[in-house]
């Protein structure tokens, strides 16, 4: 399984994968929290137009309901931010592990991106599913080159609250997020 947040440089990773397996036949998950910009969601329109078998994961809550019942909760430094992105985008993303149930998910990050994705291996495992990160010690540069080469489109306005102000907000390595197993 990939995921992928339609972000600026997104498209890179589904077709690197396309490209080593031969096949756009493998599950490519969108965890929509619905606070991505529209720019965003023609990305993910762009996986699906282009093929992919893309698989979405919506919030059971509404944008509304958050805004109504979780106020102020895109400030990081407030206890609602925390409960709100659980709700949000690890919720959606474990009800993606329980039904896809990979034994690897590949994941587009890169060490230059934040603190966290710098203490990353390329393979590790955390709760019974491999983590691979095959471009995590790409430059920005690096995957704007391959971009460019392959004439993938780039998203140039993708913002994600759950990523805080600086855009560079993590789940921690040792958390539960995208594996929380129900104790199995």
């Amino acid at each position: 399984m990939l995921t992928t947040s339609g972000g600026e440089t997104s498209a890179a990773m589904p077709h690197l994968m396309a490209t080593a397996i031969g096949s756009k036949d493998f599950p490519l998950v969108f965890v929509d929290h619905c606070f991505y910009t529209s720019a965003t969601y023609r990305m993910i329109e762009y996986f699906r137009d282009s093929g992919y078998n893309l698989k979405t994961y919506r919030s059971l809550l509404t944008p509304g309901e958050i805004e109504r019942d979780y106020s102020g909760w895109c400030d990081p430094r407030t206890p609602l931010f925390s409960v709100v992105v659980r709700k949000i985008k690890h919720e959606p993303l474990n009800r993606a592990f329980e039904e896809v149930r990979p034994k690897a998910w590949i994941r587009g990050i890169m060490a230059h991106e934040t603190p966290e994705r710098q203490a990353a291996d390329l393979v590790q495992l955390k709760n019974g599913v491999y983590q691979v990160h095959p471009i995590l010690d790409w430059s920005r540069g690096n995957v704007l080159d391959y971009i460019a080469k392959h004439d993938l489109p780039i998203n140039e306005d993708h913002w994600d609250p759950t990523k805080g102000r600086d855009q560079r907000g993590e789940c921690l390595i040792g958390d539960n997020c995208g594996l929380d197993t129900g104790g199995k």
